[in-house]
């Protein structure tokens, strides 16, 4: 399995080095500022992989965030032996792991933390370049 992303990267430095990954989600940063996905930002997101969004903030196109509050929620560690050469398996293994944190904070914390609509959502937890992202 060939994975293209920085993800795959960061998994197998820290599989390397025997570091643990401490997944965290951050709660209402998308609701900081509207972005869109038009024009030269998805060219650009398309052709180069640059993320150059199209925002606006409160009062219109403004820099002024919407008043949201951030919340950052940790989950538990994922505990990982050094190998000096991961294969994709292992590495596939951590970020497995990884996914499952990542959804057990979003379904334990969202009913608190978000509006009910945008919690209603779900969340969806892709490698880009690797897992099929049906985002538009």
């Amino acid at each position: 399995m060939q994975m293209s992303s920085v993800s795959f990267l960061l998994q197998a430095l820290a599989l390397e080095l025997g570091l643990d990954i401490l997944p965290m989600y951050g709660f209402n940063e998308n609701q900081v500022f509207t972005t869109y996905r038009i024009g030269l930002t998805k060219w650009l997101f398309r052709k180069f992989g640059l993320g150059a969004p199209s925002i606006s903030g409160r009062f219109g196109f403004t820099p002024i965030p919407h008043p949201a509050k951030v919340t950052h929620v940790y989950g538990k560690p994922i505990k990982l032996k050094a190998s000096t050469n991961p294969t994709d398996e292992e590495i596939e293994e951590v970020y497995v792991k990884y996914k499952a944190e990542i959804n057990r904070i979003f379904k334990t914390h969202a009913p608190r933390l978000l509006p009910p609509a945008i919690a209603a959502k779900g969340i969806q937890v892709i490698r880009i370049g690797v897992d099929k992202d049906d985002r538009n």
